[in-house]
C-alpha cells in the first residue's frame, strides 16, 4: 500500500509539475474560446500560443534542469542543493519573459498579459524566497493556474460551479503527495499556494 501512495504521489507531482502549468493555463484559455475553434485562423493562432508557450516555460527550463542535474554531485532531479536550483529558477524566468514577449507581440494585451507577467513576477518572488526558506514550486504554479481561472471567469462574467472547486481539490490532494514525498513540510505547501493565488490573482482584480 505504502508503495501505491508514494507512485500516485510522484505521479500526480509529474503530471502537475510547475513547467507544465503555463502550458495548461494557455489550453484552458484556448479551449474557452472553443465556439470560434473552427475558424481556421484561431486554430492556427491558438496552435502557435500553445507552442510559443510549451517552449519558452517548458522546454527550456527542463534543459537546464538537466544540465544541472549532469554537473551535480548528487545526480538527482530534486536539486537537494539551492545554488543548483536558482539556475533552474533563472532559466525559467527568462524563458518567461521571452513568454509575455512574443505573447505581447502575438496580440496578448489587456488583463490577459497582465496574468502573463504575475506569473513572471511569482517566479522571481519564488527564486527569492528559496534563497532563504524553501517554499512548494508545485504549490504556487497550481495556486497561480487557479488565480489564473478565477480571474479570467470574474473578467468574463462566467459562472462555473466546477472549474476552481476541481482545481482546489487537485491542489489539496498535490498537498498530500508533496508532504508523503518528504519534499515540504505542511507550511511550505501552503504558502507556496496562497503566494500563487494572491500574486496571480490580485493585480488582475486591482487592475481590470
Amino acid at each position: 500500500m505504502q508503495k501505491t501512495y508514494k507512485y500516485l504521489s510522484l505521479a500526480l507531482s509529474a503530471i502537475l509539475h510547475p513547467v507544465f502549468v503555463p502550458t495548461y493555463a494557455i489550453c484552458m484559455l484556448v479551449w474557452a474560446q472553443i465556439h470560434i475553434m473552427l475558424n481556421p485562423n484561431y486554430l492556427s493562432a491558438a496552435t502557435l500560443l500553445i507552442g510559443v508557450t510549451f517552449v519558452t516555460t517548458c522546454i527550456l527550463p527542463i534543459v537546464m534542469l538537466l544540465i544541472q542535474v549532469k554537473n551535480s554531485d548528487s545526480k538527482d532531479l530534486a536539486l537537494p542543493r539551492k545554488e543548483d536550483r536558482q539556475m533552474v529558477y533563472l532559466a525559467t524566468i527568462v524563458g518567461m519573459i521571452i513568454w509575455c514577449w512574443n505573447m505581447y507581440r502575438m496580440g496578448i494585451t489587456g488583463y490577459l498579459l497582465s496574468m502573463l507577467v504575475s506569473a513572471t513576477i511569482l517566479m522571481c518572488a519564488i527564486m527569492l524566497i528559496n534563497h532563504w526558506w524553501k517554499i512548494s514550486i508545485h504549490l504556487a504554479a497550481l495556486g497561480a493556474l487557479i488565480g489564473s481561472v478565477a480571474a479570467y471567469q470574474w473578467h468574463n462574467g462566467i459562472v462555473n460551479l466546477w472549474f476552481v472547486p476541481t482545481l482546489l481539490i487537485l491542489s489539496l490532494l498535490l498537498m498530500c503527495a508533496r508532504i508523503y514525498l518528504n519534499s515540504h513540510t505542511p507550511m511550505q505547501v501552503i504558502c507556496g499556494l496562497l503566494l500563487g493565488l494572491i500574486i496571480q490573482l490580485l493585480p488582475v482584480v486591482i487592475l481590470f
